[in-house]
């Protein structure tokens, strides 16, 4: 009898795993094609890279979806940038829009980056800024001033590279 109850108690534990194995494995695929229907609805307008004297520092695309009004510009760096070069970027690019809190706040965000890495930055009508990486937000914030700054170093009125906004922007 003993061990009939034995073999009752791991069947039902048996059981209980495989629907909640089950379970989860629906639920992933169905985020995981969810995210695949969201990545579809964004066009690629443009794609570059930045160099750094003779270094290629990152691959560049920007991405729009018309319809939820949203923008965004993917960076895949092609070598190791450690955080303090990060900040010096986010420095010169925003310099021309003189406010020191934006600055501060991408710098403070501003993670080392490491071959392969990628960097997200998304603009959310009406002001919703959300940065992450390698697929994991490290900041979102619902400031205008952040969101107008957010992409500014590469395709605002005043870019790091007038080239690279052209590419970003599809007009070679």
């Amino acid at each position: 009898m003993g061990l009939i109850m034995k073999y009752n108690t791991n069947m039902k534990n048996n059981y209980l795993f495989s629907a909640i194995f089950l379970a989860m494995i629906c639920s992933t695929f169905s985020v995981a094609s969810a995210l695949s229907a969201t990545e579809h609805k964004f066009k690629m307008t443009g794609k570059a890279k930045l160099n750094y004297w003779f270094w290629d520092i990152y691959e560049i695309s920007h991405h729009a979806h018309q319809k939820e009004k949203i923008q965004l510009l993917k960076l895949k760096y092609l070598r190791d940038v450690e955080k303090k070069y990060s900040e010096e970027g986010w420095e010169v690019g925003l310099k021309p829009l003189e406010n020191k809190e934006v600055i501060k706040w991408f710098k403070n965000i501003s993670p080392s980056m490491k071959e392969g890495d990628t960097l997200e930055i998304i603009k959310q009508h009406p002001n919703i800024t959300i940065i992450k990486h390698n697929d994991k937000t490290i900041a979102k914030s619902n400031k205008n001033d952040i969101f107008q700054a957010a992409h500014y170093p590469w395709i605002g009125k005043e870019p790091i590279d007038k080239k690279l906004k052209n590419k970003l922007l599809g007009k070679n």
